[in-house]
């Protein structure tokens, strides 16, 4: 369930970072700038959306490393509590 969150919310900041682009764009296509003007506005929201982009990556990598380590840890803890259970079983 956890697993599903996370894959929500990153899907939800990549929606959220590509309309940000879009709205970027379009506003700088309709706004009455100079050229010079224009491509110093795309430079900084290109450097904005990396920077955002970049962050996103890394808060999505550790949610998934996290989850990761979560699950091979119960994994452990189950295959250490079905050894036990077996050797009880066939000690019996």
């Amino acid at each position: 369930m956890e697993q599903r969150n996370d894959f929500a919310l990153g899907a939800l900041l990549l929606g959220m970072l590509i309309g940000l682009v879009i709205g970027a764009g379009a506003t700088l296509m309709i706004s009455p700038k100079s050229g010079e003007e224009i491509r110093l506005d795309i430079r900084r929201a290109a450097s904005d959306v990396r920077s955002k982009a970049e962050d996103t990556y890394s808060d999505v990598r550790h949610k998934a490393e996290q989850t990761a380590d979560d699950m091979r840890q119960k994994a452990e803890e189950t295959a250490s509590d079905v050894k036990k259970r077996a050797r009880s079983e066939f000690e019996s």
